[in-house]
């Protein structure tokens, strides 16, 4: 399964990152370029982080910063394809949004939720030799209030619920429910190899 949406995180700029000094509340220069290093923790360059600010929230009101990750050229691929790529990276995203959330409300594109996703896994099941995603869904929270179809599109409507399912090594089903704000919402596995287990 190939993502449709950009590796993409979006920040609620605080007030006090505005670019006061030229009467503007786009984020100063000092702020994203903070921001960019601790995301290059995830060992993308920070010359390959592109940016964007945009208005977020029901009316617009506040001021954000969209993350481009364009250094992951990898996650382009399917996760089977370069699964191990993908669980490295997982690994990581944990600590790095730890480290990013202190500089504003974070939201996750879907593809950055996957990598969650696959962190959490990864951190209850060890030796991870074979993972494929087998469903992924999104659901937006409260549509009302939008414009035509801009509550579907996560630069409008970053307020949203992923599921994601995950078969691994094979023989074990993983689901995982996740705020767009990286947050667990639920966790769930459970083995299908043993037909005997489907009637217990």
């Amino acid at each position: 399964m190939i993502f449709s949406e950009n590796m993409e995180i979006i920040i609620a700029v605080p007030e006090e990152y505005w670019d006061r000094e030229h009467n503007s509340d786009e984020p100063t220069e000092g702020y994203i370029h903070s921001v960019k290093q601790v995301i290059s923790d995830l060992g993308i360059r920070v010359e390959d982080i592109s940016h964007e600010s945009c208005g977020i929230g029901r009316g617009a009101e506040g001021t954000a910063l969209i993350l481009i990750l364009v250094g992951l050229f990898f996650l382009g691929k399917r996760i089977e394809e370069n699964m191990e790529a993908w669980i490295k990276i997982g690994r990581q995203i944990g600590r790095v949004l730890q480290k990013i959330s202190a500089k504003g409300q974070v939201y996750l594109s879907q593809p950055v939720a996957a990598l969650v996703a696959i962190w959490h896994i990864s951190r209850k099941t060890k030796d991870i030799s074979l993972l494929e995603l087998i469903n992924a869904d999104v659901i937006p929270v409260d549509p009302s209030g939008f414009v035509g179809d801009n509550w579907k599109f996560f630069r409008t409507n970053p307020e949203r619920y992923y599921i994601f399912t995950f078969k691994v090594d094979g023989k074990e089903i993983h689901t995982v429910c996740l705020r767009s704000t990286g947050r667990v919402q639920f966790y769930k596995s459970f083995s299908v190899d043993n037909w005997i287990e489907f009637y217990e």
